[in-house]
């Protein structure tokens, strides 16, 4: 699969001509870099352990989702100079569903969309094709965002996409996000968000099956609760 077919087929058609103009355009790039250096400067997040971050390889950040603040808190974690090397997996369907929140959410936080009409599997190959080309991932497996701010089941995804693969997952716990900004909510409170970053989890020597999907998804989830301060 061609560069250019993995990051745009699973968006809508029409916005396929938007996207191929601005995704790896050296303006938006730089715009992405200094809004996320302006909202550092703006925005009360701390985060914690980022020694756990892998210096030189790539890695999928699994973590809980309760608030639309969570992926911006996320990258607020990240090296300004790997921004544009990280992308947050989220529904084309919600994301893309007109111009202007297309071109939004790819400033904001390099969205690779994914179609929720295209199979789970199709899907996780996108997500593999990333990885396999060093790319860094961000993916919420709960699958939508929490209504009462606890974390529920991780769904199965992240074990399909990480059995077998060098590539660690590395968990992160997001306190605060919820009350910032639950869903419902438009305009954010001025609340503390806090991004607590896990030890990497490995599972190269994981077979492909569904039990062994399962599995890490709960080790997964395990390992995010564990870092519930």
């Amino acid at each position: 699969m061609k560069r250019e077919e993995l990051k745009f087929q699973y968006a809508p058609l029409e916005y396929q001509s938007l996207l191929q103009k601005i995704e790896n355009g050296r303006l938006i790039n730089y715009l992405r870099r200094r809004l996320h250096y302006l909202i550092r400067k703006r925005l009360n997040i701390e985060v914690m352990n980022r020694r756990n971050l892998p210096g030189h390889d790539n890695f999928v950040i699994a973590a809980n989702h309760s608030s639309h603040l969570d992926i911006i808190a996320l990258l607020s974690a990240m090296p300004l100079g790997k921004l544009n090397d990280c992308y947050s997996v989220a529904a084309a369907d919600y994301f893309f569903a007109n111009d202007l929140l297309a071109w939004l959410s790819k400033l904001l936080a390099n969205t690779l969309p994914i179609s929720r009409s295209y199979g789970a599997y199709s899907a996780i190959k996108v997500c593999g094709t990333l990885l396999d080309n060093g790319k860094n991932l961000i993916i919420f497996p709960e699958g939508t965002r929490s209504k009462d701010g606890n974390i529920h089941e991780f769904k199965s995804g992240i074990g399909i996409l990480m059995a077998g693969r060098k590539q660690p997952v590395i968990p992160i716990y997001i306190k605060g996000a919820y009350d910032a900004l639950p869903k419902g909510r438009i305009i954010p409170l001025k609340k503390k968000i806090v991004v607590i970053i896990g030890e990497p989890l490995y599972f190269t020597d994981r077979p492909d099956d569904s039990e062994s999907w399962q599995q890490i998804s709960r080790e997964c989830e395990d390992a995010v609760k564990r870092l519930i301060p």
